[in-house]
């Protein structure tokens, strides 16, 4: 079976929903750490950030399950 080159959209999607967006204003508020920039603001940036995570990390996930899954397929 040839691996799948799957986007982190979907993933991205879930751990942002899962980090309510008034949480990171708030802090960033609280820090000031928005106010030099006028285009990138914090949520912005934790998403960009998010994303190259999840972009490295997704291919080594995808690896280590089609290793294991034939293991787990047979039990």
């Amino acid at each position: 079976m040839q691996p799948r080159k799957l986007s982190g959209h979907p993933i991205i999607r879930r751990l942002l929903s899962s980090l309510p967006r008034e949480i990171v204003d708030k802090a960033s508020e609280t820090v000031q750490s928005d106010r030099y920039y006028k285009t990138m603001d914090a949520w912005k940036q934790l998403v960009f950030m998010l994303y190259g995570v999840v972009d490295i990390l997704l291919p080594v996930a995808n690896q280590h399950f089609l290793e294991v899954l034939p293991f787990t397929v047979l039990f």
